[in-house]
């Protein structure tokens, strides 16, 4: 990345949902950043967000933002469908802040380091949940043995979802439960690996009030003797 004191970092941002603008501003207000060029699916969406940040718009081809010349991106997309912009991304050779999970499975996430290795380039995964004191305290307690061997922990999610939203219609399509998110590979970090994992999931409609979407884990460790696989 090039030196901060004689340029600001040029930063390309593939998404533009609601954590692509949060975050490109955060970049913003450090003075030392800019952000080059937004790529999105959905148009509408990509120009409110390249209006909001200062920057052009390279329609629903991320691979457009190689233009802009950027030395980093920022890719805020939905997790099943990020691992293609990334390796992309490390390949034409821009540092990474992935703004969900490291990627979509373990193999994925064994490419993306090996080819950051390769290539030298930075990659950051947001895994900030981690560094809650409130979980860093239940990861304390857990590998220190104070509570014993974990048999099962569950988490639940509810917030209101954007039905034309890209993350809402693509989460319909999935035939598992729900998405990959930052608290469920918390869960591998606080207590371990689980030997199972089930889940379940609302899918109001988008008239109705309340939380549109309602999202519930479970997950089940070896040392779990009330269920069977």
């Amino acid at each position: 990345m090039r030196d901060c004191a004689m340029s600001k970092v040029r930063i390309a941002i593939v998404g533009a949902g609601n954590m692509a603008r949060v975050r490109g501003r955060a970049f913003l207000d450090t003075g030392r950043a800019e952000i080059c060029g937004v790529a999105a699916r959905r148009t509408e969406t990509a120009e409110r967000c390249a209006r909001e940040l200062g920057c052009g718009v390279f329609g629903d081809d991320f691979r457009k933002l190689v233009q802009t010349r950027p030395d980093a991106v920022l890719i805020e997309v939905p997790h099943r469908v990020q691992d293609e912009a990334t390796m992309w991304a490390l390949d034409a050779g821009f540092d990474l802040l992935i703004g969900g999970c490291l990627a979509s499975s373990r193999e994925n996430g064994r490419r993306i380091v090996e080819e950051a290795d390769r290539s030298g380039r930075i990659v950051e995964a947001g895994f900030q949940r981690r560094y809650d004191p409130a979980w860093e305290e239940i990861r304390r307690l857990v590998t220190g043995g104070e509570l014993g061997p974990p048999v099962m922990a569950v988490t639940m999610a509810l917030w209101n979802a954007d039905p034309d939203a890209w993350y809402y219609e693509h989460e319909l399509l999935l035939s598992e439960c729900g998405s990959l998110d930052s608290g469920q590979a918390d869960h591998r970090f606080r207590i371990g690996q689980p030997e199972a994992e089930y889940g379940a999931r609302s899918r109001n409609g988008r008239n109705l009030r309340g939380p549109d979407r309602i999202r519930k884990r479970c997950f089940r460790f070896g040392h779990c003797q009330l269920y069977r696989p």
